[in-house]
């Protein structure tokens, strides 16, 4: 029983097998790579970003062209560690910040002025239930850019950490204080 029909098993169709057969083997492996965090082109990010399963069409509109190359070159590593400091600082890096300081904790009272006896539950301002709760101080940023740059931010933190995380307050501090 022939396994390789006609139609394919030609001379010809053998040797372009052996060609790329041969293209592969001398081919070095980091040439396969994606390099996401050194890639500039706008069209390969958005791309490669909708590949990962990345939703490009909810990031913010209002990113400035660098910012928005930034954030996407950084998407993958940014969901990779999404949920733990390391993703959070990456995130204001890319809008452009020198470093971040992330303050866990600030626990709070919940509904009924009981605190849990685990402390796991924080009730916040905005009467929601979520795990944690973190205030960011981020340094470096121009006093003119500051609302725009927290805007910015709090909308990236809804889509790229997970829901029971709660962003408190942004604050902005010069470099060295």
């Amino acid at each position: 029983m022939e396994l390789i029909p006609d139609s394919i098993n030609g001379t010809n169709t053998v040797a372009l097998d052996r060609t790329f057969q041969d293209r592969l083997i001398g081919l070095n492996a980091v040439q396969l790579g994606i390099d996401f965090t050194g890639e500039i082109d706008m069209l390969k990010l958005t791309l490669l970003c909708r590949q990962f399963g990345i939703p490009v069409e909810l990031l913010p509109d209002d990113l400035d062209s660098m910012a928005f190359r930034d954030v996407l070159a950084l998407s993958l590593l940014i969901y990779r560690l999404s949920g733990n400091p390391g993703s959070i600082g990456i995130m204001a890096i890319a809008l452009g910040a020198a470093d971040v300081v992330i303050d866990v904790g600030g626990f709070d009272l919940d509904h009924n002025a009981q605190a849990r006896h685990d402390g796991l539950f924080l009730y916040n301002n905005e009467a929601e239930y979520r795990s944690f709760y973190m205030n960011i101080s981020i340094t470096s940023v121009e006093a003119d850019r500051q609302p725009a740059f927290e805007a910015d931010f709090r909308a990236l933190f809804a889509i790229f950490q997970p829901v029971h995380l709660h962003l408190g307050n942004v604050t902005f501090t010069e470099a060295g204080l």
